[in-house]
C-alpha cells in the first residue's frame, strides 16, 4: 500500500479526535449548541483537504464523499491498480449527465445510476434505481 493510503487510513482517528476537540472548546468557552450535523460535514471536508494535500490526485470532490465513504476505499483500490479516471467537463455554462448500468450475470440483479455535473465539476443531481432481475 503507498505511503499515502496508509497515511489516509490513520486520517479518520486524528480528524474525529481533533474536530470533537474543537467542538468541546467551542461548548466551553463560546457557550455554543452542539451541532452533530455540521461536526460530521467538517469532519469529512477535514478528510477531503487532508487527502488532498497528501496526494493531488486524489480524484474526488468533498461533496463525493458526503454521498459515501466508499470513495476512500476506491481510491484505495485504484491506487493498487494504478488505474486512471478522467473526467472531462462539458463546455461552459453547460451540464453532463454521466450514466451507467450494472448487472452480474444473467439473470440476475440489475440497477442503473447517473450523475450530474455542471462545467466546474460541481454535483448537481445523482440517481440510482434497481431495474430488477434481468
Amino acid at each position: 500500500m503507498a505511503s499515502s493510503q496508509k497515511k489516509a487510513w490513520l486520517m479518520p482517528f486524528f480528524l474525529v479526535s481533533w474536530s470533537i476537540r474543537l467542538l468541546c472548546n467551542d461548548v466551553i468557552f463560546k457557550q455554543k449548541t452542539p451541532d452533530y450535523d455540521t461536526l460530521f460535514f467538517l469532519i469529512i471536508t477535514r478528510l477531503y483537504l487532508w487527502l488532498k494535500a497528501i496526494d493531488s490526485d486524489f480524484p474526488y470532490l468533498a461533496s463525493d464523499m458526503l454521498r459515501s465513504v466508499e470513495e476512500l476505499f476506491r481510491w484505495t483500490n485504484l491506487q493498487k491498480l494504478k488505474l486512471v479516471i478522467m473526467w472531462s467537463p462539458p463546455k461552459a455554462n453547460s451540464f453532463k449527465w454521466n450514466v451507467d448500468e450494472s448487472l452480474l450475470g444473467k439473470p440476475s440483479p440489475s440497477g442503473i445510476g447517473g450523475v450530474l455535473r455542471n462545467h466546474y465539476g460541481i454535483l448537481l443531481g445523482i440517481f440510482s434505481l434497481s431495474t430488477g432481475i434481468l
